[in-house]
């Protein structure tokens, strides 16, 4: 059984990743007040700059429970086996602990990147693309086994 005391560390830790995803977002979306565009330009501009915003959101809201993501991945990997699994869906299921281990490191480089370079809007989706990825593989182990 979980004690309170961890559920209470993982709610402050929860909650300090979500100020901090939050405060990223809110520095990323900042209107440039140096130079005047066109108006077609600049509603392109402010619709790509509104859906990165929305899916690095998205995106982020899975880092709030973190820490009990690891949790099981470590419960995950310490657990036996029968030793009837297939080969198959032991691949599976390492391979959905180490996505879903690697996900921070996808969105942190991700929101880097994306505000380092052109912030293409293709940046911003690579999280979601992880998560689909992750959900795919965690649909797969659980119609396998």
């Amino acid at each position: 059984m979980i004690s309170t005391q961890y559920l209470l560390v993982n709610l402050v830790l929860s909650g300090a990743v979500a100020g901090i995803i939050l405060l990223l977002i809110l520095k990323n979306t900042k209107t440039p007040a140096s130079s005047v565009k066109a108006e077609h330009e600049d509603k392109k501009h402010d619709t790509k700059r509104i859906l990165s915003t929305l899916f690095f959101a998205l995106s982020g809201i899975p880092l709030c429970i973190y820490s009990i993501v690891m949790l099981v991945n470590l419960l995950l990997l310490v657990g036996g086996r029968s030793g009837n699994e297939s080969v198959f869906l032991i691949a599976v299921v390492y391979l959905f602990i180490l996505l879903s281990s690697l996900y921070p490191l996808t969105y942190f480089l991700s929101l880097f990147f994306y505000r380092k370079r052109e912030r293409k809007l293709f940046l911003s989706l690579i999280p979601l693309i992880h998560i689909s990825v992750i959900a795919v593989l965690g649909y797969l182990s659980r119609s396998i086994s």
